[in-house]
């Protein structure tokens, strides 16, 4: 009996391969890394982007993006969130030019990984919004500066699957 069902899964199996639908694990991130998370959401509507730590060695306490440039035809930013302990000390948005710089500190205790801030804002128009990061720090828990070539810098964007596309002419 256990023959007939292995038998079974397999032609399911195969008959699903053959037709063109299979089943693909998604990337695992690795790190240490600072993520600029990916933008969901369709236009006109509310998107929150994150911005991560992840598998740092020494605990991050404090962040600051001085220069995170995006596109103000796609999005437009209004509010920013600490997470995990931390506390933003100071924000500035342009989207006139597409820029948002601020400074987020854990009093507290530091992270290894997780959400450090939350951007919140709406997308205005479709396509992908080019994140770019030009200046940048990350400090440890001792106040020591963590140079930018001992971690990696990720950016998201609008992956296919987030964007709605209108059904109009």
């Amino acid at each position: 009996m256990r023959g007939r069902a292995v038998l079974a899964a397999l032609v399911c199996g195969g008959f699903l391969l053959a037709s063109g639908c299979f089943f693909v694990r998604a990337p695992v991130a690795i790190g240490p890394a600072l993520v600029v998370g990916h933008v969901l959401g369709g236009v006109g509507e509310p998107v929150e982007i994150p911005i991560e730590v992840l598998d740092f060695p020494r605990p991050v306490a404090g962040v600051a993006v001085l220069g995170l440039s995006y596109d103000p035809q796609v999005l437009e930013l209004s509010d920013l969130e600490g997470k995990n302990g931390f506390v933003v000390l100071c924000r500035c948005f342009d989207n006139a030019r597409g820029l948002v710089k601020f400074i987020a500190v854990n009093p507290n205790a530091g992270i290894a990984s997780g959400s450090v801030v939350i951007l919140r804002g709406i997308r205005v128009g479709p396509g992908d919004p080019r994140f770019a990061l030009s200046a940048f720090q990350i400090v440890d828990e001792a106040n020591t500066l963590i140079p930018a070539g001992e971690f990696a810098l990720r950016l998201g964007g609008a992956p296919l699957y987030g964007v709605r596309r209108s059904s109009g002419p």
